[in-house]
Protein backbone atom coordinates (compact mmCIF):
# COMPACT_ATOMS: atom_id res chain seq x y z
CA UNK A 1 0.00 0.00 0.00
CA UNK A 2 2.80 2.36 0.99
CA UNK A 3 4.58 1.82 -2.54
CA UNK A 4 1.00 2.89 -4.40
CA UNK A 5 1.04 5.77 -1.89
CA UNK A 6 4.58 7.05 -3.02
CA UNK A 7 3.92 6.52 -6.74
CA UNK A 8 0.74 8.95 -6.47
CA UNK A 9 2.89 11.33 -4.47
CA UNK A 10 5.76 11.27 -7.03
CA UNK A 11 3.04 11.55 -9.90
CA UNK A 12 1.60 14.28 -8.52
CA UNK A 13 4.81 16.26 -8.23
CA UNK A 14 5.77 15.45 -11.97
CA UNK A 15 2.23 16.71 -12.51
CA UNK A 16 2.88 19.97 -11.01
CA UNK A 17 6.46 20.34 -12.45
CA UNK A 18 5.75 19.32 -15.81
CA UNK A 19 3.06 22.30 -15.86
CA UNK A 20 5.89 25.06 -15.00
CA UNK A 21 7.04 27.46 -17.81
CA UNK A 22 10.60 26.20 -19.55
CA UNK A 23 13.69 28.81 -19.73
CA UNK A 24 14.04 28.51 -23.07
CA UNK A 25 11.59 29.21 -25.48
CA UNK A 26 11.13 27.78 -28.92
CA UNK A 27 9.64 28.94 -32.25
CA UNK A 28 6.31 27.71 -33.49
CA UNK A 29 5.06 29.24 -36.30
CA UNK A 30 7.83 32.07 -36.60
CA UNK A 31 7.12 33.57 -33.20
CA UNK A 32 9.30 32.77 -30.02
CA UNK A 33 7.05 31.24 -27.48
CA UNK A 34 7.49 30.10 -23.55
CA UNK A 35 6.58 26.69 -23.06
CA UNK A 36 6.21 24.50 -20.19
CA UNK A 37 8.54 21.58 -19.24
CA UNK A 38 5.99 19.18 -20.12
CA UNK A 39 5.64 20.49 -24.00
CA UNK A 40 9.59 20.58 -24.36
CA UNK A 41 10.01 16.62 -22.84
CA UNK A 42 7.44 16.08 -25.35
CA UNK A 43 8.74 17.58 -28.11
CA UNK A 44 11.80 16.32 -27.04
CA UNK A 45 10.76 12.73 -27.27
CA UNK A 46 9.01 13.45 -30.68
CA UNK A 47 12.83 14.46 -32.12
CA UNK A 48 14.24 11.30 -30.39
CA UNK A 49 11.64 8.85 -31.81
CA UNK A 50 11.96 9.82 -35.10
CA UNK A 51 15.29 10.64 -34.91
CA UNK A 52 17.63 13.70 -34.99
CA UNK A 53 20.94 16.21 -35.57
CA UNK A 54 22.73 17.91 -33.38
CA UNK A 55 25.58 20.32 -33.61
CA UNK A 56 27.65 19.90 -30.77
CA UNK A 57 30.80 22.00 -29.99
CA UNK A 58 34.24 20.71 -29.45
CA UNK A 59 37.00 21.78 -27.28
CA UNK A 60 40.69 21.17 -27.75
CA UNK A 61 42.95 20.40 -24.01
CA UNK A 62 43.35 23.94 -23.38
CA UNK A 63 39.51 24.10 -23.23
CA UNK A 64 39.59 26.85 -26.20
CA UNK A 65 36.82 26.14 -28.72
CA UNK A 66 37.86 23.83 -31.84
CA UNK A 67 35.01 23.12 -33.90
CA UNK A 68 31.84 22.16 -34.00
CA UNK A 69 30.79 18.10 -34.90
CA UNK A 70 27.36 17.02 -36.42
CA UNK A 71 25.87 14.33 -34.27
CA UNK A 72 23.11 11.93 -35.30
CA UNK A 73 20.72 10.11 -33.52
CA UNK A 74 19.10 7.38 -35.01
CA UNK A 75 15.27 6.91 -34.56
CA UNK A 76 14.02 5.03 -31.30
CA UNK A 77 11.40 2.54 -32.52
CA UNK A 78 10.34 1.80 -29.04
CA UNK A 79 9.77 5.19 -28.26
CA UNK A 80 8.05 6.28 -31.37
CA UNK A 81 5.81 2.94 -30.27
CA UNK A 82 5.01 4.37 -27.09
CA UNK A 83 4.22 7.68 -28.54
CA UNK A 84 2.01 6.04 -31.07
CA UNK A 85 0.36 4.10 -27.96
CA UNK A 86 -0.23 6.91 -26.15
CA UNK A 87 -1.88 9.28 -28.41
CA UNK A 88 -4.39 6.73 -29.83
CA UNK A 89 -4.94 6.01 -26.17
CA UNK A 90 -3.82 2.40 -25.67
CA UNK A 91 -3.30 1.33 -22.30
CA UNK A 92 0.47 1.99 -21.15
CA UNK A 93 2.71 -1.45 -21.28
CA UNK A 94 3.39 -1.32 -17.55
CA UNK A 95 3.45 -4.76 -16.09
CA UNK A 96 0.25 -5.37 -14.04
CA UNK A 97 1.28 -5.62 -10.05
CA UNK A 98 0.50 -9.14 -8.52
CA UNK A 99 -0.77 -9.78 -4.83
CA UNK A 100 1.27 -12.02 -3.37
CA UNK A 101 -0.72 -12.80 -0.39
CA UNK A 102 -3.13 -14.63 -2.16
CA UNK A 103 -2.90 -17.71 -5.14
CA UNK A 104 -2.56 -17.18 -8.28
CA UNK A 105 -5.06 -19.08 -10.84
CA UNK A 106 -2.83 -21.23 -11.98
CA UNK A 107 -1.33 -21.95 -8.26
CA UNK A 108 -5.31 -22.69 -7.57
CA UNK A 109 -5.64 -25.36 -10.72
CA UNK A 110 -2.50 -26.86 -9.81
CA UNK A 111 -3.81 -27.73 -5.97
CA UNK A 112 -7.20 -28.87 -6.99
CA UNK A 113 -5.45 -31.19 -9.44
CA UNK A 114 -3.36 -32.64 -7.02
CA UNK A 115 -5.86 -33.01 -4.66
CA UNK A 116 -7.98 -34.78 -6.69
CA UNK A 117 -5.59 -37.15 -8.04
CA UNK A 118 -4.72 -37.77 -4.41
CA UNK A 119 -8.39 -38.76 -3.49
CA UNK A 120 -8.11 -40.89 -6.52
CA UNK A 121 -5.10 -42.73 -5.43
CA UNK A 122 -6.57 -43.02 -1.99
CA UNK A 123 -9.62 -44.48 -3.23
CA UNK A 124 -8.10 -46.74 -5.30
CA UNK A 125 -5.26 -48.10 -3.19
CA UNK A 126 -8.64 -48.97 -0.34
CA UNK A 127 -9.83 -51.59 -3.30
CA UNK A 128 -6.92 -53.40 -3.76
Amino acid sequence: MAKNKESKLLTGFLSKILKEKHSVKVNVGGKMKTITKGEALARHMVAAAIGYAETVSTYDKSGAPSGTVEVLHSPDRNLAKEILDRVEGKAATTGAKEDDSRPSVADKVTELGAKRLNDIAKKSSLKI
